[in-house]
């Protein structure tokens, strides 16, 4: 994505975030904004769709309109975002939109923005005591996500306020084999 594109984005964020807090709907635009994302990367036939410049604006219309439905599982501010950007060709821009949104949502609720990367499926139990730790060490509400990543090896990495904390057992292996590849004297 060109810095174009982000800035673009940033905008889209910022302009639906503040039509969302005047009508109190912040919370469920974020959640449509994330559901959006989720089912067009499940089905990318239709991502492709709608981001397609030769399919005529009528037509990417009545797709978004049929798939999400104003009102009907989709909150009206994220159908009306949909249609504008399904008309103005771009459509492409929909994940950054709804990462910039988050972003500037948690910002001013002062929530710290967290995800935390591991080999295996990390439990709820523990996803909540990993927020409760990061809650405490931070002293700011957490909104943690969880990613798995089979190159991890086991352990955790930690990604937050732009620093990855990382406590994995591929690092401990990295840090391992520079200590044993230096030379001793």
């Amino acid at each position: 994505m060109t810095g174009r594109q982000r800035v673009a984005a940033r905008r889209y964020a910022q302009a639906l975030l503040t039509l969302a807090e005047e009508a109190g709907s912040a919370e469920a635009v974020r959640d449509g904004l994330r559901a959006v994302v989720r089912v067009t990367e499940e089905h990318a036939e239709l991502g492709a769709l709608l981001g397609h410049p030769v399919v005529s604006a009528e037509k990417k219309r009545a797709v978004v309109e049929a798939v999400f439905p104003s009102g009907k599982g989709t909150p009206p501010l994220v159908a009306r975002l949909l249609v504008l950007l399904a008309e103005r060709d771009r459509f492409d821009l929909l994940a950054s939109i709804e990462q910039s949104y988050t972003a500037l949502w948690n910002a001013n609720r002062n929530v710290l923005m967290a995800e935390v990367v591991s080999a295996i499926a990390i439990e709820e139990a523990q996803t909540a005591a990993l927020s409760e730790a990061v809650k405490q060490a931070t002293g700011r509400d957490v909104e943690l996500t969880s990613t798995v990543d089979a190159r991890v090896r086991g352990g955790l990495q930690l990604r937050m306020g732009g620093r990855l904390y990382d406590g994995s057992v591929r690092a401990r292996l990295q840090s391992l084999r520079d200590r044993l590849a230096q030379p001793r004297f």
